[in-house]
């Protein structure tokens, strides 16, 4: 009974013990963490912005979807969000996993969900996927896109986008996607045939020199 008892209280005080250690660790990590990001996302209003230590940022924002033909029809199903949910936050404190959602609604039908976890100091994952209901016309497609605020030289290689501005480079890659450049060289139009229920995946890499 002795011997149980003496067993009991050395696993209460390595617990104890235990759990200020990891806390410190924690900590730690999460400080270099910090220090070694190549970016910051701040999950916040109408949009997500990713932003860069050379002052510029990315910008991703629902009220910029289209849903077109490029002929005689075009609408915006999230120009007007009738309701807009955001939550940020760290899913794995010892992964250092840090994810931020956005949800929006316009009316009763078109919802879109936007997901970004930050998966290391360089790398986003991000998921973007749009419920809509339109009726189906010959070569319509979703459009969405990903603004930058300064002008720059966009590279279009198969499944990746990428660019360099300013001591930054920045890969965009996702499957089934076709890429082009709007005119102003500041934003990345992402396209996909229409469908109801649609999604788009990318893989995001930011390297800047500190």
């Amino acid at each position: 009974m002795q011997k149980e008892n003496i067993k009991t209280f050395y696993l209460k005080y390595l617990t104890i013990l235990a759990i200020p250690i990891a806390l410190f660790f924690s900590i730690n990590r999460l400080d270099a963490y910090t220090q070694k990001q190549n970016f910051t996302v701040i999950n916040e209003h109408q949009s997500v912005i990713i932003q860069l230590p050379n002052t510029e940022y990315l910008e991703l924002t629902s009220r910029n979807d289209i849903v077109t033909n490029y002929v005689d029809f075009s609408d915006k199903p999230f120009s007007t969000p009738t309701k807009i949910q955001k939550l940020s936050g760290l899913i794995n404190t010892l992964a250092l996993v840090d994810s931020h959602t956005e949800y929006v609604e316009s009316g009763p039908l078109n919802k879109r969900t936007l997901k970004l976890k930050q998966a290391s100091e360089t790398h986003i994952e991000i998921e973007l996927s749009a419920t809509t209901v339109y009726r189906y016309v010959d070569g319509l497609v979703y459009n969405t896109q990903i603004d930058y605020t300064n002008k720059t030289a966009f590279t279009i290689d198969g499944s990746t986008v990428s660019f360099s501005d300013k001591g930054c480079s920045v890969s965009i890659e996702g499957e089934g996607i076709t890429y082009s450049i709007f005119e102003n060289d500041q934003s990345i139009i992402l396209s996909k045939p229409y469908e109801p229920n649609i999604s788009f995946i990318l893989d995001m890499n930011i390297s800047c020199k500190k």
